[in-house]
């Protein structure tokens, strides 16, 4: 396993995919060959108009899956443009899924939220709540966030 960033380009409108692999089978030399990224957009262009629309790069190589994350989340937080960016997520704001998503598709995900968790759903969010916490740790949320998640908690546990 070898944890990496990369940069890809789309030839023709010149946006910008930058993305992270840290999974067991991560190996720069099969990107773009085996592995074309996570995410649907670049995929959809892909299937669309194959992948020599694309230049691509490898950014850099990790020791540790860790360090790659972070280093993408970092990177993706610094992107002051996002409008020349294909990414949906920067610092987990879904700047282009709000964008993209169907009025009907945005209807589903909202009524699948609104479902109390349980079983092993809640230990998973419970997990991964842990997780973002030690992520979080000394970073100062906005005002805006707080209330976010002050809103979001009360519907569980009135405050």
């Amino acid at each position: 396993m070898q944890p990496y960033t990369y940069l890809i380009t789309h030839k023709e409108t010149g946006l910008k995919y930058y993305g992270v692999k840290f999974s067991k089978d991560a190996d720069p030399s099969s990107f773009w060959v085996e592995y074309f990224t996570s995410s649907k957009i670049v995929k959809e262009i892909v299937e669309k108009e194959g992948k020599g629309s694309f230049s691509f790069e490898i950014d850099k190589l990790f020791n540790t899956a860790d360090e790659a994350i972070e280093y993408e989340r970092e990177f993706l937080s610094s992107i002051v443009n996002k409008e020349e960016w294909l990414n949906q997520c920067f610092e987990g704001f879904d700047y282009y899924a709000v964008r993209f998503k169907t009025e009907e598709h945005k209807r589903k995900i909202g009524a699948a939220r609104s479902k109390p968790k349980t079983g092993k759903d809640l230990i998973a969010t419970l997990e991964n709540q842990k997780k973002a916490t030690k992520h979080n740790t000394g970073r100062k949320q906005s005002k805006e966030t707080q209330e976010k998640k002050r809103r979001a908690l009360k519907q569980y546990m009135p405050i």
